[in-house]
């Protein structure tokens, strides 16, 4: 017996993801319907899934599709499996380095050492986000390592200010920025 996609209504879609008929009908704008039935779009279910839930699983019953977080944009086009892998490597990369530099103060280490590890964090990160994408053929840094996927000013920041305050430091960016380049300059 072969198997066929079923073709969903707007109606029947509502139904199944439990949300508003006007509501699905929004969300599935701007998705090519993959048919007609009865005179009415309908779409496969694994077209309609994405732009309803905004991710691979099922909705949950009143819940809205989380909003596109920044920097998801850069992935249009890759299957669903490397957007969610790639951009959760992204997101972990994103706030990992002020997270090691609040650490670094937190055991110890005052706030300059802590800003150039955070500045250092920033290129070794991006450099295994390159490396493990390549190991799990990952795109589109598998195929293109250099590709420019990561805004360098969407990294999270420090308040160095109130880390400071909190070990008697006074913040001096400049200066901070110059003995982090001449640590680990090549």
């Amino acid at each position: 017996m072969a198997m066929t996609k079923k073709k969903w209504s707007v109606s029947a879609l509502a139904v199944e993801f439990g949300m508003d008929r006007r509501t699905v009908a929004k969300r599935l704008e701007g998705v090519p319907p993959s048919g007609k039935e009865r005179g009415s779009a309908v779409w496969n279910l694994s077209d309609a899934a994405a732009a309803l839930t905004g991710t691979s699983g099922p909705a949950k019953p009143g819940n809205s599709a989380p909003p596109v977080p920044p920097g998801f944009e850069r992935l249009t086009g890759l299957s669903a499996l490397d957007q969610i892998a790639t951009f959760a490597m992204m997101e972990m990369a994103r706030r990992a380095p002020a997270q090691a530099a609040v650490l670094a103060v937190a055991a110890g280490a005052d706030v300059q050492t802590a800003y150039a590890l955070r500045k250092a964090m920033i290129v070794a990160i991006v450099g295994e986000v390159v490396n493990v994408s390549g190991l799990c053929l990952m795109q589109p840094l598998a195929d293109n390592p250099g590709a420019d996927l990561f805004d360098l000013d969407g990294f999270d920041q420090c308040d160095w200010q109130a880390l400071a305050a909190g070990t008697g430091e006074v913040v001096d960016l400049d200066a901070w920025d110059r003995r982090a380049t001449e640590c680990f300059a090549g």
